[in-house]
């Protein structure tokens, strides 16, 4: 049995962060060891004051000033050194993790089922591809050195201090610590909800976003009001922006507590007392208690770098889960056998033959769309499919070029299932012409050159003519040499037709034809009929046919309900018996 993407991505294993990072944590581990030597040298040159300080004091003069100075310029030289070094680590295994994952992405999502990648849709890709394994810039290129100088510094600042007077160490301590465990409470609240909404927030922005920019021409055009694309895309964005201000006001709100009881000036005021009672009670030296004025001041700062670096790891371990999570789903398994050549003196008998055999599915587990659906499609012949929205059409052409696997059942081509085949091979035997047209950003030649590397500039040509699209190509400023998407933009009606050429051109023995109408122009509707005709005989046709016209000569028509065949047969038969197909032709006004 077959598995599609929902049951994949529930049996998989949770993928987590850490196993997307693991080829630099060897990095990260050597970056956070040079970061926290470097942090500890930072408190050196404190260490030295408060000796400078004492041999003043005790009368020794300035006979070591010079060793002190020498010490200090030591521990700044160690601290600089080491921070850059480690960053430098870390943001050149960053940049090369970037890389891979970002080849090891566009790898997978070519193993995954065409069906899941179509729903992902290009603004989600693009934030997979581009903007999630940038968010993990954060956590591999500045993690491991920034916890290291938050962590180390104040380690060995109070470890330094508790060797001059553990008791006051401790009470300063304490006294911090429930302050700023009051404000952390505070700072993480909802902390994670915050997140996973902005990350939603996110998705809906970058798909609307697309949306926006692919029917820009439309919205102007016509001048749109404020609804459907246009709306979508200001809902999104506003959606987006309400998201982002509660992630940061609620995690803000601590950090700035955090921040505001980190401040010198602060600490400075209720600790000053402390201190001078300890020097006035003679349990520290003078000395001694500039240390305190000066390590203790400075350790607290760590906790906010802490907590800034946590918020900003947020955005990143989400972006790494969401990341991992893609990389774990189940790639499609395919096999090896690749169908042999059409022969040229009979090439009906070459066309294969699709068989559906009792084949159920759904895009998500215990939502079926299709049940038990069993048809013949037979070599050289026309399969037209109908039935009200909804009722599982484009779901079985989507099932007949793999672009899922179904739940139960077999799908054959040829007397072998689909998933014996290689990719290629599959491919080689199958075409596809969708409604959502897919036109890379390259030139119109190369676009056609996808359905025939080897076709000449006269097949080309006659490809382009035969799908109505030969003018407006003419029209081009470059004509077939020209870029799409910077030179020029087709229509959606242009865009099927020049998706109808590139098929032209391939000339699949099985050709799967979605006759969605919302992209349909007059000429693409001439467009499409044409193809099928041409077909007849020499190759075999799978048309989801949204409208009846045109249907009389299709050698089989399948009628869909609720995800079922509840009729089949030819237009003369269906027509003429009392059923749901002859309701759909009157209807459309095809029959009174």
């Amino acid at each position: 049995m077959a598995h599609h993407q929902g049951e994949n991505a529930k049996q998989a294993p949770k993928a987590t962060t850490w196993q997307l990072v693991a080829p630099v944590r060897t990095s990260m581990l050597v970056s956070f060891i040079i970061a926290g030597i470097g942090s500890g040298a930072s408190v050196i040159p404190y260490i030295a004051l408060v000796g400078l300080a004492d041999d003043w004091l005790g009368g020794r003069g300035t006979a070591r000033i010079w060793w002190w100075l020498g010490l200090t310029l030591v521990g700044l030289l160690v601290h600089h050194i080491c921070y850059n070094w480690a960053v430098g680590i870390t943001h050149i295994s960053e940049a090369g993790l970037r890389h891979r994952l970002r080849r090891r992405i566009i790898t997978h999502l070519g193993a995954l089922p065409l069906g899941r990648v179509r729903r992902l849709g290009p603004g989600e890709i693009r934030k997979i591809v581009v903007d999630d394994t940038s968010a993990i810039h954060t956590l591999v290129a500045h993690a491991s050195a920034e916890l290291a100088s938050a962590l180390v510094a104040p380690l060995v600042g109070g470890i330094y201090l508790c060797v001059l007077d553990w008791r006051l160490a401790l009470l300063l301590g304490v006294v911090f610590i429930i302050a700023v465990g009051l404000a952390m409470g505070i700072a993480f609240r909802g902390g994670d909800q915050a997140v996973k909404d902005y990350d939603v927030a996110q998705r809906k922005l970058a798909d609307a976003t697309v949306e926006l920019v692919d029917g820009i021409k439309e919205i102007k055009n016509y001048q749109l009001p404020a609804t459907g694309v246009g709306g979508r895309f200001t809902t999104a964005r506003e959606e987006n922006s309400d998201a982002s201000f509660r992630w940061l006001a609620g995690a803000g709100k601590g950090i700035a507590v955090v921040s505001a009881l980190s401040q010198p000036g602060v600490i400075l005021a209720w600790s000053a007392p402390l201190i001078c009672w300890f020097v006035w009670s003679g349990w520290i030296s003078p000395a001694s208690s500039l240390a305190f004025f000066t390590i203790w001041l400075g350790l607290p700062a760590g906790l906010g770098q802490l907590m800034t670096l946590t918020q900003n790891l947020q955005g990143s371990l989400r972006a790494g889960e969401d990341t991992a999570a893609l990389l774990a789903e189940k790639p499609q398994e395919v096999g090896e056998y690749q169908a042999p050549a059409p022969a040229a003196a009979a090439p009906s008998a070459s066309a294969p033959e699709l068989r559906f055999q009792n084949v159920s599915f759904g895009y998500a587990p215990g939502r079926p769309v299709l049940h038990d659906i069993s048809f013949t499609l037979p070599p050289g012949t026309l399969t037209a499919v109908v039935g009200p929205s909804g009722a599982g059409k484009t779901t079985i052409g989507a099932l007949a070029a793999r672009f899922w696997d179904p739940e139960s059942g077999c799908i054959t081509l040829g007397g072998h299932d689909l998933r014996e085949y290689s990719r290629a091979g599959l491919y080689s035997q199958v075409g596809t012409v969708f409604q959502d047209v897919s036109l890379a950003a390259v030139s119109v030649r190369d676009n056609l050159l996808l359905g025939n590397r080897e076709a000449t500039d006269a097949q080309i040509q006659a490809a382009a003519a035969r799908a109505h699209i030969a003018e407006r190509i003419a029209a081009l400023p470059a004509g077939y040499d020209t870029i799409l998407g910077e030179a020029a933009v087709l229509s959606g009606g242009e865009a099927q037709r020049l998706s109808i050429a590139r098929t032209l051109l391939a000339d699949p023995p099985l050709l799967i034809l979605d006759e969605a109408s919302a992209h349909q122009d007059t000429r693409t509707a001439q467009a499409l009929h044409q193809v099928i005709a041409a077909r007849r005989g020499h190759s075999s046709t799978l048309v989801i046919a949204h409208r009846l016209s045109g249907l009389a000569q299709a050698d089989q028509i399948l009628v869909l309900a609720g995800g079922r065949i509840v009729q089949s047969g030819r237009h003369e038969e269906l027509a003429a018996t009392a059923g749901l197909y002859r309701e759909m032709l009157k209807e459309q006004g095809i029959l009174c």
